[in-house]
């Protein structure tokens, strides 16, 4: 049997066939489905994925590889329909656009007062999913905000191509640093594919504009740099990095062990100038505090497909007859870092191969002790993960789509469909740590 699955494997004409579902699965959920066809978007979603198990085992990888990046091209033209985060980006890139900071105040503000921040003022403010809170995205992605409306003006839907663009540019490059990567640590290049070929980064980050596409890309380039012993290009692309999304200051920890104080206080140096000139623009009285406040607000009004959050809560729940996220989301935030701080101080190793394995773990921990995981936020443990041999992400790339019922007919069955998704993860999670301590056992014997 497994001699003619291999063949079947091999054979150019079945993987050609697969490779047309798979596109099809992908553009159909991309170009026709919303967020309310929760239905549809499962079953499109697991025939996607079902594709994408095979064709990890695939002997024609390259022709997987090249299909998946012209994939991305395609979804440049698709307008991100399973998230409204776009309107807030073009609202935000208007208002750099007109001189207005997007940290001052509130879109609800401009609208009450009659100020026009923007000519689709009447369209594009009663779509926003976030009139009353501050922006919460960093300078790189207001930058692409900023260009992107430059050039589209009150145009949508190519502001949208134009974010995408970029994104795609981005996406070739963290492929291309991945293959580079896994050549110089004597990796199966074929691993890229658990990356490239993976549904929800196609879906979450070519198709729906998520900015982790950058923090990616501008983080792999700085590990890049970091195995050269270039520090200052490192640190340079890291700076980018958190510029992007601010979690990549998490894995910053685990830097300490991998150089001399020499260039540790280089670096560092190097990465806290860069990320200053990178505010700077954006800085002003009302900056610090807003942005704080809405980063405050995130941790305690928001949850979404938590894990360990919704059992902490629930238990709390039980016990005083209602929820305390404003006190359980702290909590778990203060036992993330002690959990992150613990790894680093137990890490005996120094070089960046490992260095990707903790950063791996470090991200996997916070999302789940996190209130809040959307599916696009395992985008980086997914591309770090092809340097380690676990997998449990890859299933959990696959189950977290299932929150999307949330915003369904089938929202009732939502925390039903959390514990499975859960308990499916924590469960091969498990089993891969066993195998792990078993072989390591062997190993030792």
């Amino acid at each position: 049997m497994e001699g003619l699955l291999q063949r079947i494997q091999s054979n150019r004409t079945y993987n050609t066939s697969l490779l047309l579902v798979f596109i099809g699965s992908i553009l159909l959920i991309n170009y026709k489905l919303e967020q309310s066809d929760f239905l549809y978007l499962m079953l499109a979603f697991s025939v996607a994925n079902l594709i994408y198990f095979f064709a990890l085992k695939s002997a024609d990888w390259k022709l997987w590889l090249y299909a998946s990046i012209g994939l991305r091209f395609l979804l440049i033209f698709a307008f991100p329909n399973l998230s409204d985060d776009i309107y807030r980006f073009i609202w935000d890139g208007h208002l750099l656009n007109l001189g207005f900071d997007p940290f001052e105040y509130v879109p609800r503000y401009y609208f009450d007062k009659q100020i026009e921040p923007t000519i689709l003022q009447e369209s594009l403010y009663f779509k926003l999913n976030s009139k009353d809170y501050f922006s919460v995205y960093p300078p790189f992605a207001q930058l692409i905000f900023f260009i992107s409306t430059k050039i589209a003006g009150s145009n949508i839907f190519l502001a949208s191509i134009i974010m995408k663009a970029f994104i795609f540019a981005a996406e070739i490059g963290s492929i291309s640093l991945i293959i580079k990567l896994l050549k110089q640590w004597k990796l199966r290049p074929e691993k890229i594919l658990l990356y490239s070929l993976n549904p929800l980064i196609l879906i979450e980050l070519s198709g729906n504009i998520h900015f982790e596409a950058f923090m990616i890309f501008f983080f792999l380039a700085a590990l890049h740099y970091l195995t050269k012993g270039k520090y200052f290009q490192a640190a340079c692309f890291m700076s980018f990095s958190i510029a992007s999304k601010l979690i990549t200051l998490i894995p910053q920890v685990f830097i300490i062990k991998r150089m001399d104080t020499k260039n540790l206080f280089y670096y560092g140096f190097s990465v806290l100038t860069v990320l200053f000139l990178c505010f700077l623009p954006l800085y002003s009285s009302e900056f610090a505090t807003n942005f704080s406040s809405s980063l405050d607000l995130y941790f305690r009004n928001f949850e979404f497909n938590a894990s360990i959050y919704f059992v902490v809560n629930g238990l709390v729940e039980m016990i005083l007859g209602y929820g305390l996220i404003s006190i359980v989301g702290p909590s778990l935030s203060i036992l993330t870092v002690l959990l992150i701080i613990i790894l680093a101080i137990r890490d005996k190793e120094s070089n960046y191969k490992s260095f990707t394995r903790l950063s791996f773990w470090a991200m996997c921990i916070y999302l789940m002790l996190s209130t809040t995981v959307h599916p696009w936020y395992l985008a980086l443990p997914i591309a770090l993960a092809v340097f380690t041999n676990y997998r449990f992400i890859y299933l959990w790339s696959f189950l977290a789509f299932l929150s999307y019922s949330k915003y369904s007919v089938f929202e009732d069955y939502y925390y039903i469909l959390v514990i499975v998704e859960y308990i499916s993860v924590y469960s091969i999670l498990l089993w891969e740590c066993r195998n792990l301590l078993i072989a390591r056992s062997l190993k030792v014997k």
